[in-house]
């Protein structure tokens, strides 16, 4: 890779101390980072063990306006513009082999950013905050059009990084291996990033109001290298819940990995299978 890979993250208060527990796991990883990027509120005080940690594995400390969870990697893409930057959460312990797996996809795929989930929000294959490979270009003007108000009326990053690479013309592709799901959380203590449906259609809506609706991307990018009759049968899958919403005359199409839509998927699965058999 030409580009520098950077890992880049935020934490605040008490969550300060999981640091070491969970860059321990970055620097396991079968693919090591140029650089660890941690960005933090300039009023954060950090304990001075974590403090000696950071430094022992130079770990880059930026100090950063407090604008939440936003500032976990718009800090980073803006000083390190034309570099490869992937996300993480700070409390989250990341399989060894991950920064590779996002290596390999970015090297099939060098112009879309890559999301490490199978969540589908508005038609566009979502953006995941805890373990996403992005590049500033991937968002065109719009992450330079970042303001306050932005950081008012768009309470759910997820759907602000989603909304604007797809109005880029360039919308997430995603891992075969999907981590939100499979990765073990450590320590989550007051999280404040607020991922509940209303903070993710008010977020949207923001944003169509603002700059007009990117085109609907329904199930374009599915899990990469996967055989083309699971491909099919989930776009069929997809394609089913976004005609029921449609039908129920909801404005937009918010689709989830919840219990009920994976258990949705279970019981469609055979009967959409033996469709795709029979043709």
């Amino acid at each position: 890779m030409e580009e520098k890979l950077i890992v880049s993250l935020t934490s605040y208060g008490k969550r300060l101390n999981n640091l070491p527990v969970v860059l321990d796991t970055i620097y396991a990883q079968t693919l090591l980072p140029d650089l660890v990027v941690l960005n933090l509120a300039y009023e954060e005080i950090l304990p001075k063990e974590v403090e000696i940690y950071l430094r022992s594995h130079n770990v880059e400390i930026n100090r950063v306006l407090d604008t939440k969870v936003y500032k976990k990697i718009v800090p980073t893409l803006k000083r390190y513009p034309n570099d490869c930057v992937i996300c993480i959460d700070d409390d989250w312990l990341y399989p060894k082999q991950m920064i590779e797996d996002f290596v390999n996809v970015h090297k099939k795929y060098p112009h879309n950013p890559i999301s490490g989930n199978r969540i589908i929000l508005f038609g566009m294959q979502c953006h995941c905050g805890c373990a996403s490979l992005v590049k500033k270009e991937y968002f065109g003007e719009y992450l330079d059009l970042f303001d306050n108000d932005i950081y008012v009326n768009c309470k759910s990053s997820d759907v602000f990084y989603t909304y604007c690479a797809t109005k880029n013309n360039k919308p997430y592709v995603r891992t075969q291996y999907e981590y939100f799901l499979n990765m073990k959380s450590f320590n989550s203590i007051d999280s404040y990033s607020d991922c509940y449906p209303k903070c993710y259609v008010n977020t949207f809506d923001y944003l169509v109001r603002r700059f007009d609706p990117p085109e609907k991307i329904l199930a374009g990018y599915l899990c990469l290298d996967a055989n083309e009759s699971v491909k099919n049968i989930v776009n069929d899958i997809e394609d089913y819940y976004i005609h029921e919403l449609d039908r129920l005359q909801m404005n937009y199409t918010v689709l989830s990995n919840s219990k009920f839509v994976r258990l949705r998927n279970f019981i469609l699965f055979p009967f959409i299978w033996l469709k795709k058999m029979g043709k």
